[in-house]
Parts: C-alpha cells; sequence; structure tokens
C-alpha cells in the first residue's frame, strides 16, 4: 500500500513472518504484472489449448489504515489525488484506524464516494494496460480483466466501464453463503451474471460456486 518500511536485521526466520504487501494499483505492481503478461502470453499463445488470459481473483482496493501523518509517500500522494481531483479538495481518503477519523463523521459518506470513485479509475487504468499488453502480443487470446467478487455484496467499481478494458468480464457469487434471508438469496448466480452482463455490454463468466 505503499507504506514505508525499515529492514533492521534480523534472523531470516524472523523475516519470513513478515507481512509486506503492495497495492494492485502501485505503479510497480503494475509494470510488472504488464511485464509478467507479455513473457506469459508470448509463451503459451500458440498451444491449442490456451484460449484466454485471466487477471486477478477478487481484486480489492483497500484504503489507508492509520494515521495519515504515517502514510509513507506514495500514500500521501494518492491522499492527496483523491482529494483534490474526486473530494472537491475537501474530502480525502478514509482512515478508519485513525483516532482523529472520528472528529470527521459529517463528511464520511462523501470520503467513500471520494475515494470510491478514485479506486475505480485506477484499477480500470491499470486493466487497460494489462488488456493492451495482452492485445499487442495475442490478438486472438481472450482477455478476462479480474473475477469480481459477488459474495454478500461487492466492491463499489464501475462496472459499466470494464467492458473497455476486456472480452469478457467475470464474477464468483456464493449463492448458499449469500443466503442470509428467506427466499433467493442476495447475490445468486443468475442476478450476478445479468447484472454484470448489463454493464460492461460484454459475456460473462460465472463460477458457480456454493
Amino acid at each position: 500500500h505503499g507504506r514505508e518500511h525499515s529492514f533492521p536485521t534480523r534472523r531470516s526466520s524472523d523475516l519470513l513472518e513478515t507481512k509486506f504487501k503492495v497495492s494492485l494499483i502501485d505503479p510497480s505492481y503494475v509494470d510488472t504484472a504488464v511485464k509478467q503478461i507479455k513473457m506469459l502470453v508470448n509463451r503459451f499463445k500458440d498451444l491449442p489449448y490456451v484460449a484466454t488470459v485471466e487477471g486477478r481473483d477478487e481484486p480489492h482496493i483497500p484504503i489507508i489504515q492509520g494515521k495519515i501523518a504515517d502514510m509513507g509517500p506514495k500514500q500521501r500522494e494518492w491522499d492527496r489525488e483523491v482529494r483534490e481531483k474526486y473530494g472537491f479538495g475537501r474530502y480525502s481518503t478514509p482512515a478508519p484506524n485513525d483516532p482523529s477519523y472520528a472528529a470527521t463523521e459529517k463528511d464520511r459518506p462523501f470520503q467513500w464516494i471520494a475515494f470510491n470513485r478514485w479506486m475505480s479509475d485506477k484499477y480500470l487504468a491499470s486493466k487497460m494496460l494489462m488488456y493492451k499488453a495482452v492485445k499487442e502480443e495475442a490478438p486472438n487470446l481472450v482477455y478476462i480483466p479480474c473475477d469480481f467478487w459477488f459474495m454478500s455484496g461487492f466492491d463499489p467499481y464501475d462496472y459499466s466501464l470494464f467492458g473497455r478494458c476486456g472480452d469478457m468480464v467475470s464474477c464468483d457469487p456464493y449463492a448458499s453463503s449469500a443466503e442470509i434471508r428467506e427466499g433467493r438469496g442476495i447475490y445468486n448466480h443468475g442476478f450476478g451474471t445479468k447484472l454484470m452482463i448489463d454493464l460492461s455490454g460484454k459475456p460473462c463468466v460465472t463460477v458457480v460456486q456454493a
């Protein structure tokens, strides 16, 4: 997530227990993913049983946790971008673990709207680069940008735009897990499939899980 880390001297076994994550929209991650896509597509594109290239399973762009003062340089850059381009100069990235966040109760809905619009655009831009990479190397391969989580809800991406960065879309509802009230469930396979097709204008691969 762009957080600054220090690496004190430790035993190798201790380092294995330390978790470091990188955001799916971090430029370093996106650049590496594009290079890997080109390498893998060139390696497998002529095999008769390879027809599709599929991106990240259940992509999620988490908010920045903790105090804004503790952000790394990339987080501070993103926070400014959310505020200036999506938050009307006022509403920045939500920081639920920051004690001072409780003082912004009245601004919270607007912070979430600003962040989610920024998050969706950033992820869409990364998928456009990966789609282009696939098509440049193998125009006949089908690219599925990602498989969206559709269990008891779904992340607020602008799904209507994902038809631009892929040949198909995909979602994975869990009908039985979503059955939190009597009836057919909340986000079942039929609902998820129709929603994705209607919004994206592309065929949908639905991962049938129950």
